[in-house]
């Protein structure tokens, strides 16, 4: 999130006003889908996305909105510190700390992976997530996620 925020480009180029406006109304207006804003997609390309929606995939991305449900399975984008309960520890983690994270998660959920399919779309993390991974073999695997 915070590599997003700082101009990193996840998957759309950033519109600094776009963001604003969509930021704006849901201040104003509470929670919002991307169907209550009324701007068109550029093109009729299978991934092509309105501006709006970009923004709000944007600012999710960057962990400004946070989704706190779906509505006919559209996403309803709310600010954090509306969704975020208090007393969340949402503190920046070590890159060991988020290492085990994901090698936790992905064995949860599947059992089995490579590292480098825990380190997708996080880059830099790739050396750092097999290393993890090596360590705590040594220590004993994940036990944990049982």
């Amino acid at each position: 999130m915070q590599r997003i925020a700082s101009g990193k480009s996840h998957l759309y180029k950033k519109d600094p006003k776009q963001t604003r406006k969509v930021l704006q109304r849901i201040r104003e207006e509470g929670p919002l889908t991307a169907k209550d804003f009324t701007d068109k997609k550029s093109s009729d390309a299978m991934w092509a996305r309105s501006p709006s929606k970009r923004a709000l995939e944007t600012l999710f991305m960057e962990g400004v909105l946070m989704i706190p449900r779906r509505k006919n399975f559209h996403k309803v984008y709310d600010l954090r510190e509306r969704v975020l309960p208090e007393g969340v520890d949402a503190s920046m983690p070590s890159q060991d700390e988020l290492c085990r994270h994901l090698i936790f998660s992905n064995m949860r959920a599947h059992g089995l992976a490579l590292s480098s399919e825990m380190a997708y779309l996080r880059r830099g993390l790739g050396a750092r997530m097999s290393q993890t991974a090596a360590n705590m073999v040594e220590e004993g695997g994940c036990r944990e996620y049982a």
